[in-house]
């Protein structure tokens, strides 16, 4: 039976992931805002867990973090192998 699937556990897990991808590489919200195109409360917002992106955003955030969308995925709830 599949675990039932729970969007704020989600939202926060993937979040962190975001906000752990841009500390690590020393990014300010500044640039992610100004590269990425999205607006500086989307990107906070969607760090703390509190707001979805739509795909194309998260694809963007992938791509300029050098991240791969796949392994952004592992350990999600809803998302394990």
């Amino acid at each position: 039976m599949p675990k039932e699937f729970n969007r704020k556990m989600y939202l926060q897990t993937f979040g962190a992931k975001l906000r752990s991808l841009r500390l690590s590489r020393n990014i300010n919200v500044a640039v992610v805002v100004r590269e990425v195109k999205i607006s500086p409360a989307e990107l906070i917002l969607a760090e703390k867990g509190r707001a979805d992106l739509y795909a194309d955003k998260l694809a963007s955030l992938c791509m300029f973090y050098g991240a791969d969308p796949s392994e952004m995925l592992k350990g999600l709830p809803g998302f394990d192998d």
